[in-house]
């Protein structure tokens, strides 16, 4: 239909950082092959998909050990929360973990495959973007041959904004021996193993909103700002724009 929109893109670390393409849908097509090229990858063609880093991950560190530790071939993890905690953030810092010198982790030698949902709910996107994660001209991007691909392979599959998505289970039912790490802000995307995601204590959520200000406000200021925003990340990071 004239007019409709679909917007394709990641933002990657690498791979020439953030690319979002909008195209109506006679040209949806042409949009996947301009995009695909923008999949990192090692020069052994292993995808290396590592979001970008969040600038500041205050009092999250015994949950980044626990996501890492819950991170299996085969199995699902689910972060839950509500928009703005910091989900997607956990996530990038568990994908860099696993992977700070560029190369494939041990536990996932076929590497890391970051996908979002947000505003791209068509599964049929998803399935796309994990074909050509490995297969630059493929033909077939269709669930079967997905499914195919991953059967054989042990990567660590991150479903970002999973509550958008029309048919998550379409796309789980895809990842074979993969691990999954995925966020939703429903707790029913939970297919494996449900971590909770919550707002930050006092003290995390005032040295977060110092790192963010990059001031030296007084303590009663900051303190008195973080318990009217109730420890919520994303809430002190837009109190400090």
């Amino acid at each position: 239909m004239s007019g409709t929109k679909t917007i394709i893109g990641d933002n990657f670390e690498s791979g020439g950082g953030s690319q979002t393409v909008v195209k109506d849908n006679a040209t949806l097509i042409q949009a996947k092959e301009e995009h695909h090229h923008h999949y990192p990858r090692t020069p052994q063609g292993i995808p290396l998909q590592r979001p970008r880093q969040p600038d500041h991950l205050v009092g999250r560190e015994e949950m980044v050990k626990e996501v890492l530790a819950a991170l299996q071939p085969g199995k699902a993890v689910t972060l839950c929360g509500p928009g703005g905690i910091g989900k997607t953030a956990l996530a990038s810092r568990a994908a860099w973990e696993l992977s700070p010198d560029g190369r494939p982790p041990a536990c996932f030698p076929d590497g890391l495959i970051f996908y979002s949902f947000y505003g791209r709910k068509d599964v049929g996107l998803a399935f796309d973007h994990l074909m050509r994660s490995y297969v630059d001209n493929s033909q077939d991007n269709g669930p079967e041959a997905v499914r195919q691909l991953l059967a054989g392979k042990q990567a660590l599959i991150i479903l970002d904004g999973a509550e958008e998505a029309d048919d998550l289970p379409a796309v789980l039912r895809c990842c074979g021996g993969c691990g999954v790490l995925i966020t939703s802000r429903k707790r029913s995307d939970a297919p494996g193993s449900l971590l909770e995601v919550k707002r930050l204590d006092e003290l995390p959520a005032a040295e977060a909103f110092c790192l963010y200000s990059n001031t030296a406000a007084d303590e009663a200021t900051v303190h008195a700002v973080c318990e009217q925003l109730g420890g919520w990340p994303l809430a002190l990071r837009i109190a400090c724009a």
